[in-house]
């Protein structure tokens, strides 16, 4: 999508095509791009993460939001992270636009694998608050954790439905069984 030229920013243009569209879009570098709509897995595990998030942080001083609170990297990148987690104070503008996320989650499709692995990791992690970064595979119980170690990432794999994911930062271990209740890898599969 183009912008006109106006006297406005690319990002004041932005905001108001977002606001005024009935999809979410988002701004990549200056360019705006049409979120396509999720799938059932993908649907199915965010909401089985939000829902361990909602019992998980209560009384911690952390809130989640999960797939309509914009996250802000610069005047010129917004994204829709799936799920995100703030401590402490936030940091929001007019409701939607979140500054300083300690946790974002991002569950991996065939159409923003690519992106959510490269670009919007190396984005992500140039926030300062941010202390994990996690991946969700669709395709099979496996979660990519990117962990913030001083000035540097860590990275771990974390496969099989016995095992859990802790995200050190938030004091919570999620046990992928429960990531993936109910979610048919089989059906993923024939969705390709």
């Amino acid at each position: 999508m183009a912008f006109a030229n106006t006297q406005q920013t690319i990002e004041e243009q932005y905001l108001a095509l977002d606001a005024a569209s009935d999809e979410k879009l988002e701004l990549h570098n200056g360019e705006i791009i049409a979120m396509a709509g999720a799938k059932k897995n993908h649907v199915r595990i965010t909401d089985n993460i939000s829902g361990l998030f909602y019992v998980g942080l209560r009384g911690t001083g952390c809130t989640y939001y999960s797939q309509d609170m914009r996250v802000r990297i610069s005047k010129e990148t917004y994204y829709y992270p799936d799920v995100v987690v703030v401590c402490g104070n936030e940091d929001i503008l007019n409701e939607t636009d979140l500054y300083n996320p300690t946790v974002i989650i991002e569950v991996l499709s065939d159409s923003t694998k690519g992106i959510d692995s490269s670009e919007k990791a190396a984005n992500y992690r140039q926030l300062p608050s941010l202390q994990a970064y996690v991946l969700v595979s669709t395709k099979g119980a496996l979660v990519t954790l990117s962990t913030r170690i001083g000035d540097s990432w860590s990275l771990q794999d974390i496969m099989g439905l016995q095992n859990q994911v802790t995200i050190e930062s938030l004091g919570l271990s999620l046990a992928l069984a429960d990531i993936y209740e109910n979610v048919d890898f089989a059906k993923s599969e024939a969705e390709k």
